[in-house]
């Protein structure tokens, strides 16, 4: 739920993943480091980062609050 109101995860298990581990984490978080635990293999984990971070933002983040930010 975000501000009281029901919200659609995004499909990817991999997305998922990462916005649990940053949920429960609760401090930032080298990109490098999210590359390494969740994409071993792929042509371009910064790129699968960036687009999972994509998703991501819109269910976290409202009009006051950036609570998912990136360097």
């Amino acid at each position: 739920m975000h501000d009281g109101e029901t919200v659609k995860l995004p499909a990817s298990r991999r997305t998922r993943a990462l916005l649990a581990y940053v949920a429960l984490t609760r401090r930032p978080q080298r990109r490098e480091r999210l590359c390494e635990l969740f994409w071993e293999m792929p042509d371009d984990p910064r790129g699968a980062l960036r687009w999972s971070l994509s998703k991501i933002r819109p269910l976290v983040n409202d009009d006051t609050t950036e609570r998912l930010t990136a360097d």
